[in-house]
């Protein structure tokens, strides 16, 4: 399991936990497309960003919670063809 939550930092004088939440995500790869389905309370689907880069999705949000994951894609995908909905919190992502 993938872990999510807020980030902890290891410092010399103990762990320090930041702003920035990792949320929870599942990737589900169908047969015509690659669906990225993420666990992110109280955000608007018009606050969220994500990049692809070849195999990698970097979804994000700075609002009104922090929220930032990079997450490895079954396969390479064009970003340009992506879609995002949102319902009742769940942020989803079509390739």
């Amino acid at each position: 399991m993938e872990p999510f939550g807020h980030r902890v930092q290891k410092t010399a004088k103990g762990p320090v936990i930041e702003d920035v939440r990792e949320p929870e995500i599942d990737v589900m790869k169908e047969n015509d497309h690659v669906l990225v389905v993420g666990d992110m309370p109280g955000v608007n689907e018009d606050d969220i960003h994500f990049e692809v880069k070849g195999e990698t999705l970097k979804i994000s949000t700075e609002k009104p919670r922090k929220y930032e994951k990079e997450i490895v894609l079954p396969c390479a995908i064009n970003g340009d063809q992506a879609t995002l909905s949102c319902k009742n919190d769940y942020p989803s992502n079509e390739f």
